[in-house]
C-alpha cells in the first residue's frame, strides 16, 4: 500500500509539473528586427525559454549582451529556427543585415 501511495504521489507531482509547463507554452510575440539592435520583450523573460523562427530577411544576433552589427554576430537566414534558454533571452540582441527588416516569431514556454 505504501509503494502504491508513493507512486501515486510521484505521478501526480510529475503531471502537475507538466501541466504548469503547458500553461506557459503558447505565449507568442512577433519581433521586427530593423537597423537598430533589438532584444526580446521583457514580459517574457521570467524563467522561460523561446522557440523562434525568422521570416522576411537575414539578421545577425548575439547572446552575450553586446549589440550585433550588420557585419558582426551570428548570422540567421530566413526560415531558420533558434531556441533560447532563459539566460540567453535576457542578453539576446538582433539586427538586420541588409535593407529589409527580419521578423522573428517567438513562442515562449
Amino acid at each position: 500500500m505504501k509503494k502504491y501511495l508513493l507512486i501515486t504521489v510521484l505521478i501526480t507531482a510529475f503531471m502537475m509539473s507538466c501541466f504548469a509547463e503547458m500553461a506557459l507554452a503558447g505565449r507568442f510575440e512577433t519581433i521586427t528586427v530593423a537597423d537598430t539592435a533589438v532584444g526580446i520583450g521583457t514580459q517574457y523573460l521570467a524563467n522561460q525559454q523561446a522557440f523562434c523562427t525568422l521570416a522576411t530577411a537575414e539578421i545577425r544576433f548575439r547572446i552575450d549582451g553586446e549589440n550585433p552589427t550588420s557585419a558582426v554576430g551570428h548570422i540567421m537566414s530566413t526560415g531558420s529556427t533558434l531556441v533560447l534558454s532563459a539566460k540567453e533571452l535576457v542578453s539576446f540582441k538582433a539586427i538586420r543585415t541588409g535593407g529589409d527588416s527580419g521578423v522573428l516569431s517567438c513562442t515562449y514556454y
